[in-house]
């Protein structure tokens, strides 16, 4: 926020209106623009201009009269020689400074139908741009009168040889709009430490605070940088300025450099970062990827002999494909293909519609008790949970963890955006928190998906992930107890034919306690009702042999 407080009175020139034209330090816009590459060792050449060449420059930028960028040059630059005529095409896209949108959409009578998000920046404006080191391809671009004149005789003297191209992110500005030549002032105030580098007379009174020799600043004046004052500008000891903010010259001085000005040692443009904040990253990372390769290439050989005998089973029930192969999202929001081996009939998606009702499961999730959908060879590979054994394949690639949060795709990461960006600030896993610890509960699964990935992204140790291994090894050796399943079963067939039941009556909720539950071996009651039995050691809640 800017708050500037002045006597108008006596400093009523002193903020120019919006759209005015104003310079500071005898320098517009594109002025104080080109200074600012020539401190970084590059000169800006436009079209159809008078200004002489600087052969101390290290590199030429080549750009349109209005044209105003900021972008890290690309290291391309560093092949680029002087005696050979060469061009480095540089292709500079400014994308949206806020990546997260929402879009509302709604039917003819204005009526709500559904909510948009989008977790990826979008291209706001683009430019071509041109790079050299050598003068004489500088100066043809000079007297060129048009762009496409001037690319045609930059490839007949070079033939663009030689020449490369890049992709950048970066800041476009026009000159000729004045809120967005007030717009490029700002970035270049955020990024400018050595404006006394190529600014005559003009010095850092205080960090962040530059003023010309002719303004007159009180001591007690109070000014919180980036704050840029003009020559003549008077500031009272009762101004208050809080930047970033300029105030323009009051009287005309001359900005232009001398003939014998030395450019200064390069330094690396600095730029905002486009993309999401990188998240802190765990110290046992290193470690944990060595114990994924490790684990994952022990599985795969251990479960080998497994892989035709299933492979075999689904193409006698169902004939091929043999895996399922679905888009999911990892660390940063990025797209990746995980692997399964399919479990369900080939028209799976398109019997989810009709037997929505059924869902016992709130939120993104589809869950429903002897799901017809399923294979027989399939029930058997999700009974063991051999279907997800082609994970592994995935955890060597690196897009995955073997402990982490569920891999979801992106409609389903739609539902809670902080809850998203939270669990994909690490890789997804092949077991987590949240599935030995899940109660299936109606109603509540989402609530405890999200709590579940929360608590596991905020307390991520190697203690918690060995205690995952072990609970994830033990519930899937369960379904050998062969009684215990058949108890289950049957609990469950009840639990379908129930025509009302109230969740409460269902199963406990899941207490703040964070207490372990599992089944009680008795066999279920008649009426449904699951006895529950707790153990305090655990730390989570969970139903065993689930």
């Amino acid at each position: 926020m800017t708050v500037v407080t002045f006597d108008m009175s006596r400093n009523s020139s002193a903020i120019a209106a919006p759209g005015e034209s104003s310079t500071i330090w005898g320098l517009d816009a594109r002025a104080l623009h080109d200074r600012f590459w020539l401190t970084h060792g590059v000169q800006i050449v436009r079209r159809q201009s008078d200004a002489p060449l600087n052969g101390r420059a290290d590199l030429y930028l080549l750009l349109n009269p209005d044209e105003l960028v900021l972008f890290n040059p690309p290291d391309e630059v560093r092949r680029l020689s002087r005696r050979r005529p060469a061009c480095l095409r540089i292709r500079l896209r400014e994308p949206e400074a806020d990546p997260y949108s929402e879009r509302v959409e709604t039917d003819g009578s204005n009526n709500l139908t559904a909510i948009r998000r989008s977790y990826y920046p979008s291209i706001k404006s683009e430019a071509r741009l041109y790079l050299t080191r050598n003068p004489r391809l500088a100066s043809i671009w000079r007297a060129s009168p048009d762009r496409g004149t001037g690319l045609r005789n930059l490839i007949a003297a070079s033939g663009f040889k030689g020449s490369r191209s890049a992709d950048r992110r970066g800041l476009l500005y026009d000159a000729s709009d004045p809120h967005q030549a007030r717009r490029c002032i700002r970035a270049l105030m955020a990024r400018w430490d050595d404006v006394d580098s190529a600014c005559q007379h003009v010095a850092q009174c205080q960090p962040g605070v530059w003023s010309h020799e002719s303004s007159r600043i009180d001591k007690d004046a109070r000014i919180i940088g980036p704050v840029w004052i003009g020559a003549g500008t008077v500031v009272a000891a009762k101004d208050i300025i809080i930047g970033p903010w300029t105030l323009p010259d009051r009287i005309p001085i001359d900005g232009v450099l001398p003939a014998d000005f030395v450019v200064p040692q390069r330094k690396p443009v600095p730029l905002p970062q486009t993309a999401h904040p990188a998240m802190p990253t765990p110290r046992h990372r290193p470690g944990k990827r060595i114990f994924d390769i490790v684990f994952s290439l022990a599985a795969l050989l251990f479960s080998a002999p497994l892989f035709p005998l299933l492979m075999l089973g689904i193409w006698i029930e169902d004939g091929r494909p043999f895996f399922f192969a679905h888009t999911r999202q990892t660390r940063g929001g990025k797209y990746f293909t995980c692997y399964k081996f399919r479990t369900m009939c080939h028209n799976a998606e398109r019997l989810k519609a009709d037997l929505m009702a059924s869902n016992v499961c709130d939120g993104p999730q589809f869950h429903i008790l002897r799901d017809p959908r399923l294979l027989r060879v399939g029930r058997l590979m999700r009974k063991f949970h051999l279907d997800e054994l082609p994970q592994f394949l995935n955890v060597l690639l690196g897009q995955m963890h073997v402990i982490g949060p569920r891999p979801s795709p992106d409609n389903e990461n739609q539902f809670c955006p902080a809850w998203r960006e939270t669990r994909l600030s690490v890789k997804p896993g092949m077991t987590g928190l949240w599935q030995v610890s899940r109660t299936r509960a109606p109603n509540a699964d989402f609530q405890e998906w999200i709590r579940y990935d929360l608590d596991y992204v905020r307390r991520e140790n190697w203690r918690l992930d060995m205690w995952i291994v072990y609970r994830t090894i033990r519930g899937v050796l369960a379904p050998i107890h062969l009684p215990q399943i058949h108890r289950v079963e049957k609990a469950e067939q009840e639990l379908t034919d129930t025509v009302v039941v109230d969740n409460a009556e269902l199963i406990e909720q899941p207490q703040p306690s964070d207490a372990t539950a599992t089944m009680s071996p008795e066999p279920a009651s008649s009426s449904a009702e699951l006895n529950m039995r707790v153990h305090p050691a655990s730390g989570q809640s969970t139903r065993a042999a689930a």
